[in-house]
């Protein structure tokens, strides 16, 4: 599962000297290659013209399950129609996000059917929340929504962003939980920017946080984050919540 950066909080905390424990799980072998989208490949089309015909042609070559990353539930649901349609033989479809009803979330975690193989379409809500037995390919888009908050128009936005290494690292990883598996990335390797997700608090509103920062009688200028806001994203949230006092 995902794991913290010791280092970084035994600095914070000011225990350089303190040594972190590390409990490792049983890890198996996970094969992985690029299969990047033609070059002619319009972002657009790349359910239908790249990933949905990947998925199928990459099922007829791997044992156990499959999960395939994408975005969100609307491509979830586009990819999983398309792919409904051309189902092969003993193979159950399901998709798995975060909004879902837990019901519909146990019928992935709990599928014991032993005469059909399971393909997941699923969002980053399986890279660390949720474990599924018995995977053994990951297809992996190389996307993720990712909820940004606009200083300027104080709102939240939804953004579809090219996912860090570390998250690549994880999606990875989930094939190889149970036995050795196969991952295959949609993308090469170079399109991974990021070494990792940018810390929430640096991508959210502070105002909540700010407010209980003021109730418990602590100047935000000065408390100690671990991911420092900036001066100008912390004094916008002071004022509006001076002038709603």
């Amino acid at each position: 599962s995902a794991t913290i950066n010791p280092t970084r909080f035994l600095q914070f905390f000011d225990r350089p000297q303190s040594k972190p424990l590390e409990v490792k799980g049983r890890v198996f072998p996970v094969t992985c290659i690029e299969k990047p989208p033609p070059s002619n490949c319009s972002e657009h089309k790349l359910i239908e013209s790249h990933i949905v015909p990947s998925v199928i042609e990459l099922y007829s070559h791997h044992e156990g399950h499959t999960l395939v990353f994408l975005p969100g539930q609307g491509e979830i649901q586009k990819a999983l129609k398309m792919f409904n349609s051309k189902l092969p033989d003993n193979c159950t479809a399901l998709a798995l996000y975060g909004s879902q009803s837990p019901e519909d979330q146990e019928k992935v975690i709990k599928f014991n059917d032993k005469n059909k193989r399971m393909v997941v379409f699923c969002t980053n809500v399986a890279e660390t929340s949720l474990t599924i037995p018995n995977v053994r390919l990951v297809i992996d888009s190389g996307w993720a929504k990712e909820a940004r908050y606009d200083v300027k128009r104080r709102v939240t936005v939804i953004e579809t962003v090219r996912i860090s290494r570390s998250s690549a690292d994880q999606r990875k990883g989930r094939a190889g939980r149970t036995a050795s598996g196969h991952c295959v990335r949609l993308y090469e390797d170079v399109e991974l920017k990021r070494p990792n997700i940018e810390p929430e608090i640096l991508r959210s509103s502070l105002d909540l946080v700010l407010l209980q920062l003021i109730r418990l009688s602590l100047d935000p200028n000065t408390f100690p984050f671990m991911d420092q806001p900036t001066s100008d994203v912390i004094n916008q949230s002071v004022e509006l919540l001076t002038k709603l006092k």
